[in-house]
């Protein structure tokens, strides 16, 4: 919530499980999706599903708990985003970070206003992808399926929305820098690139967040 409010700013929801033990900062709402034990990792998807059927909006910014901001968010750039996903509901998601840019298939797709848009058309890997990102919801429902781990939504879901060849659009500008702060086995890095600059963190919010306790010594 404090790498958010700093870099971004703009109201969010956190979709868990029990509230947290401590009060939320400005800007956020917890929605609880049930009870933990009702959604196992075999049933991440299932808990997906119950978020997107709750929520009213029909684009949504989607991103895991552990995708920790490292720079300033272009909300403008979002913004604009989420309207043209609005304006074209054949667009299953618009990736905000480098996963799209850095895809082996990209290639140049359009140019709205200063926004350089790529595309990754099938085949290519990780059409649905948890990097930061603007869904149409509805082209989401049709892509996901119940009883899906978080891996089987990015590897098995991917190869089926293949089949179909959604549109996925990316962007030159990168709106978005962020970095999944957990490894396998729950170990934490601050440092990773995923071998593109500009997304660990820095050395003066691994200070902040340390010195307030909010990470392991």
């Amino acid at each position: 919530m404090h790498l958010w409010n700093k870099y971004c700013g703009i109201p969010a929801t956190i979709a868990g499980f029990t509230p947290p033990p401590f009060p939320l900062e400005d800007g956020f709402t917890f929605h609880s999706i049930g009870k933990m034990e009702d959604y196992p990792v075999n049933k991440w998807s299932d808990a997906l599903l119950h978020v997107l059927h709750a929520t009213p909006a029909e684009q949504v910014l989607l991103m895991l708990e552990d995708a920790w901001l490292t720079r300033p968010v272009n909300v403008g750039m979002v913004a604009k985003l989420a309207e043209y996903a609005a304006e074209h509901p054949d667009v299953l998601r618009i990736d905000l970070t480098t996963d799209r840019l850095y895809n082996s298939a990209v290639r140049d797709y359009a140019t709205l206003q200063w926004i350089d848009l790529v595309q990754t058309p099938h085949p290519s890997e990780y059409l649905l992808s948890m990097c930061a990102g603007v869904w149409n919801k509805q082209q989401l429902l049709k892509h996901l399926q119940p009883g899906w781990t978080p891996w089987q939504f990015e590897l098995d879901g991917s190869r089926l929305a293949g089949e179909s060849n959604p549109l996925v659009l990316g962007t030159r500008q990168l709106p978005m820098r962020h970095l999944f702060a957990m490894r396998a086995n729950g170990v934490m890095d601050l440092k990773m690139t995923w071998g593109v600059p500009g997304h660990p963190l820095s050395d003066e919010d691994i200070a902040y967040l340390y010195a307030q306790g909010w990470l392991p010594a």
